[in-house]
């Protein structure tokens, strides 16, 4: 059993050497030394100012206009059937209908699961305005392939491959320009003390800016400080690759890790917590991937 002692800390934007971002612990009293918070803190920026609409199933059943599907050659009108062989009992169903089905069970269950997440993709693949990674004719013979199969299991698992890439993509021009880029800051630290006496801590992650990011090889990395500066006296606390799920983060999107490390020497007050360690990933704001949070009194 782990002992929880939990400390939620809300981010604050910050102007320490014009390069921090603060997260305060919400017990804390007064800020640390030198940090003057911002006048907008985290809890006031909406998901609307973070992140477009992602493209799945639900934006495009939302938006059946003319000049949402008119770009990508298709119609909410259209027969499943006119998209893929082997959609029986299904095929004579429409484009939108298929945008609206739900689960079931058995192998037809299956099917309606993956020609949900199939449909989506398809648009999302011929719109101009999106970049998708993925070709129609590629989508087209996987989704086939799963349906000749008939097992549910390999119609599940290409659906729920789908439904990763759809939920990652916004409509929008294809090729980043400067304001069109990711931007990975810490929104919150959760520390705990293992029965074993070790400080851990679960940290969260959000991409707050106007693209998706691939965090496969993305690190985040501790360092325990004696104030909110980074500088050569701190000392490493732990770290680790942000890989888990979701291995794509969508603008606006979070993700919560587990971490620890080496305990704090004694006169370090504070952790240091930086996503995006060595700089793997290029970001509208590279200023604002530290986060400097007051270590709990244990």
């Amino acid at each position: 059993m782990i002992r929880d002692t939990r400390l939620s800390l809300n981010r604050a934007a910050s102007a320490v050497a014009g390069t921090l971002l603060v997260a305060f612990a919400a017990a804390c009293a007064e800020n640390p030394t030198g940090v003057e918070p911002s006048s907008r803190t985290f809890d006031e920026v909406t998901m609307a100012d973070l992140a477009p609409e992602p493209c799945g199933p639900g934006y495009w059943k939302n938006n059946t206009t003319s000049d949402a599907w008119d770009p990508t050659g298709y119609a909410p009108d259209q027969l499943i059937g006119q998209l893929f062989d082997g959609s029986d009992p299904y095929a004579t169903y429409l484009l939108v209908d298929a945008l609206q089905f739900g689960g079931a069970k058995g192998v037809n269950g299956g099917k309606v699961i993956l020609l949900r997440a199939a449909v989506a993709a398809i648009l999302n693949a011929a719109h101009p305005d999106i970049g998708y990674g993925l070709s129609v004719g590629d989508l087209t013979g996987e989704v086939e392939a799963a349906l000749a199969s008939g097992q549910r299991k390999a119609m599940l698992a290409l659906a729920k491959e789908l439904d990763a890439f759809n939920e990652a993509c916004v409509v929008g021009p294809s090729d980043p320009g400067p304001e069109d880029l990711p931007d990975l800051i810490v929104t919150q630290v959760d520390f705990f003390v293992t029965d074993l006496g070790q400080l851990r801590r679960n940290v969260t992650v959000m991409n707050v800016g106007t693209a998706s990011v691939d965090v496969q090889n993305v690190v985040i990395q501790g360092f325990h400080s004696v104030d909110t500066i980074l500088d050569g006296d701190d000392a490493a606390a732990g770290g680790r690759v942000l890989s888990g799920s979701p291995l794509v983060l969508a603008p606006g999107a979070s993700m919560t890790v587990s971490t620890g490390g080496n305990p704090p020497a004694e006169g370090h007050l504070y952790l240091l917590q930086i996503v995006d360690y060595g700089d793997t990933v290029v970001e509208s704001d590279e200023t604002n991937n530290m986060a400097a949070v007051a270590l709990p009194d244990l």
